[in-house]
């Protein structure tokens, strides 16, 4: 720490100390110590009158991954639950092939769903994915930043409505569901239900999940680009009919003020050629 003008500068870390955190974080991410990690162990651990520096390391390992199962079961409670005590060796299975490259536990999940989908072949394989992608869904919306509120009075200037793009808020996420994930809680099995659904953070930092309409669902899959009004209303008519229904310009009008007013929809300004 240094003091210019009576300010007070943090230095950044010396580069040994990243070293370190960097070496711990890969010696412990494993079940079982690694006899390469436990001699390097020499250079980053001092032993004691009871303890070698590897046996520290084994100590550290121990307590780290109870801490991770815990993390993970609390971003994956539905495939907890549907698991029992076969989620510690899929959590075990996931970080042995691909262990944490982050010092944060809040990524620790992030590669999950796509370890799962390449490994995980049993006959309720598709259920599995569902929750584990449905799971993760909720879980990363904690740490997405907030986009700018829609001003609703301006929405109602046509030349506002028509002549802005639009787009999904990072808070939103639309998902198609082949199971009734958002009401199975305390059931043994989960129903059969094709679902059209969006996981969203609310204004109180909630994380919700909510099921909409085909319509909605399909504009809200659009907006993952930037569009405005007319262009989005062109995109999704042929999508929808091809479905089986014929939206009318209420239809859209419906769906649009339910994603405004869910905050599913933000402003993206574009810049001028």
């Amino acid at each position: 720490m240094q003091k210019r003008s009576g300010k007070t500068q943090l230095l950044p870390p010396p580069d040994f100390l990243r070293d370190v955190q960097i070496w711990m974080q890969d010696a412990v991410s494993v079940i079982e110590l690694d006899p390469k990690k436990a001699l390097e162990s020499r250079k980053y651990l001092t032993g004691s009158d009871h303890l070698e520096s590897d046996e520290r390391l084994q100590i550290y390992i121990n307590d780290y991954w109870p801490r991770i199962v815990e993390s993970l079961a609390e971003d994956f409670p539905k495939l907890k639950k549907l698991w029992g005590d076969d989620f510690i060796d899929w959590v075990q299975a996931y970080l042995t092939e691909m262990p944490a490259d982050s010092h944060s536990l809040f990524n620790l999940g992030k590669r999950f769903p796509a370890f799962l989908k390449r490994r995980y072949k049993e006959k309720n394989r598709a259920l599995v994915l569902e929750i584990a992608n449905y799971e993760w869904a909720h879980a990363q919306l904690y740490f997405v930043k907030n986009s700018k509120a829609l001003n609703l009075e301006k929405l109602n200037d046509p030349d506002y409505l028509m002549q802005s793009h639009f787009r999904l808020a990072p808070t939103a996420i639309p998902l198609y569901l082949q199971h009734d994930l958002i009401n199975w809680n305390n059931q043994k099995q989960v129903q059969s239900i094709p679902t059209y659904a969006v996981v969203f953070r609310d204004a109180q930092f909630h994380i919700l999940a909510q099921s909409v309409e085909f319509g909605l669902y399909t504009l809200l899959n659009l907006l993952k680009k930037p569009m405005k009004v007319p262009a989005l209303i062109e995109a999704a008519t042929p999508l929808l009919v091809s479905a089986g229904f014929n939206p009318e310009p209420l239809d859209y009008q419906k769906w649009f003020q339910t994603a405004v007013q869910n905050g599913w929809m933000t402003q993206t300004y574009q810049r001028r050629k």
